[in-house]
């Protein structure tokens, strides 16, 4: 049966098969070895062009026998194809949706493991705040309680009261090491112990240097604990770190603290420590200007600036140490230091009603300390015997060297006024002890001490001493009857 060939699209037409053409083309080849050898070949090829099988004609194309293979099996084969395709396709989809649902799965998970890590971390977070939140509240409820122990000892400076503020202070130490603050508070509560009745151990100091300057390492500005540190610094001679430390504390002031109290009071102390190191011209510089700075006004802040300036003015006979001494007074009339070196200037000028006004001054300054400041004894005495008052004299300056003050000058007043009293043993037995106890660096003429205790400068020279020295002497020569 006779195949037809698609249309290629041209109407009226029938192309000729390509397997025909060739069994034709074959049966008319030129060359006898090329055509048929027999007609029974030709029906042969034509029989199998018929049943679809490959003709002889085209047995040499390996191409062309698997092509005529795979149009006679052609049904089985593209149906068994489509199956594979369609399986593979499937198979693909399938492991795709696996795949996919495997990968959403997975998402979940983490996004859960994650959400569930989160809550732990929140919740974990919310404990640590809430641990941290009763920590801090507890340091700050502890520091609070000891910085009103320590502010009780100003008024009734009980050892207790200092061991009780010393004890809280420890407790919060043992809570955080470095809780700057409480390393603050507990050092200067040390060095005002050290200044109390019942300090005068050094070791008291260098405790409150160790700790300042531990709470100097933990602020990068480290600006709370300079003016103190300062102080303690001084106060143990270390003059050059003192002066250091107030050098520092100057340049971390910030703009709107320049003309405030720390700026004028740390100018000051740097004065005062040039002063204690016999730096005078330095001394006066930074004095002057911290009185500038402090300027009039009532404010118990700024009387230390001008009445240290005073003490310096003194001790360098300038005339406006009376005139400054005042403008502290006018700052604050309670400040006890500037009444005695009130008096103490009166009694320099020596004129007799300053006198009269020098012992009332330091009368009312050594009342308002109930008679414990060694300074106010030995002031109070010199103007008595000024004043002629030598019994009163004598009990003051006994009184001072009870305290503790510098024997020898005591030892002096109490020579001239047993000299006056007609005591020449007495005064004889004085000079003896005054020239026993004589600082061996005020033996030289010119020599002088410069100390600050609390704060409060004040100037010890030879040619004071010396200058008592000569009126003792004086005095029980003009007693002696001659040989």
């Amino acid at each position: 049966m006779r195949r037809r060939s698609e249309s290629d699209g041209r109407p009226g037409k029938c192309p000729i098969d390509d397997e025909i053409q060739t069994i034709v083309l074959k049966t008319l080849a030129k060359e006898r070895d090329r055509r048929y050898q027999s007609p029974g070949a030709i029906a042969d090829d034509l029989r199998r062009y018929l049943a679809g099988d490959p003709i002889d004609a085209k047995r040499d194309s390996g191409w062309y026998l698997l092509r005529k293979s795979l149009r006679r099996h052609k049904a089985p084969l593209v149906g068994g194809l489509a199956l594979i395709v369609i399986g593979i396709s499937l198979g693909f989809t399938i492991a795709f949706r696996y795949r996919e649902a495997i990968e959403q799965l997975g998402e979940k998970t983490s996004a859960l493991v994650t959400k569930t890590a989160a809550l732990v971390t929140v919740e974990s977070h919310v404990e640590n705040l809430e641990a941290e939140i009763d920590r801090k509240t507890t340091l700050e409820a502890l520091l609070e309680r000891g910085r009103r122990l320590h502010a009780a000892t100003v008024n009734d400076p009980e050892e207790r009261i200092f061991e009780a503020a010393e004890d809280v202070f420890r407790k919060v130490l043992e809570i955080d090491p470095d809780h700057e603050l409480t390393l603050i508070a507990w050092a200067t509560m040390k060095k005002d112990y050290f200044n109390s009745e019942f300090g005068g151990d050094t070791a008291v100091l260098r405790e409150a240097d160790e700790f300042y300057r531990r709470a100097r390492k933990l602020s990068p500005e480290g600006r709370k604990a300079l003016n103190p540190h300062g102080v303690v610094l001084k106060m143990l001679g270390q003059y050059d770190d003192a002066i250091e430390a107030y050098q520092e504390s100057l340049a971390k002031i910030p703009e709107e603290g320049i003309g405030g109290t720390h700026h004028y009071s740390t100018v000051s102390n740097l004065g005062t420590v040039y002063a204690l190191a016999k730096d005078l011209r330095n001394a006066e510089d930074q004095l002057r200007k911290g009185a500038e700075i402090a300027g009039s006004g009532e404010s118990i802040y700024r009387a230390p600036s001008w009445r240290n300036l005073a003490a310096l003015e003194l001790f360098l006979d300038q005339s406006q140490a009376l005139e400054d001494v005042n403008h502290a007074l006018d700052c604050n009339a309670s400040d006890v230091a500037s009444w005695i070196l009130k008096a103490r200037i009166e009694l320099e000028l020596g004129e007799e009603a300053l006198v009269e006004e020098a012992l009332d001054d330091v009368k009312h300054a050594d009342r308002s300390r109930n008679g414990k400041r060694r300074d106010a004894k030995r002031i109070r005495a010199l103007a008595h015997l000024r004043f002629h008052q030598f019994n009163h004299a004598i009990t003051q300056a006994e009184l001072a060297m009870q305290l503790s003050d510098m024997r020898t000058i005591n030892h002096l007043i109490i020579a001239i006024a047993e000299a006056n009293l007609n005591h020449p043993t007495k005064a004889r037995d004085s000079v003896v002890r005054a020239v026993e106890t004589w600082p061996d660096d005020l033996r030289d003429p010119g020599a002088y001490r410069a100390t600050a205790e609390s704060g409060e400068l004040w100037f010890d020279t030879h040619d004071e001493l010396e200058a008592l020295h000569r009126e003792a002497e004086s005095a029980i020569s003009a007693m002696t009857p001659p040989d």
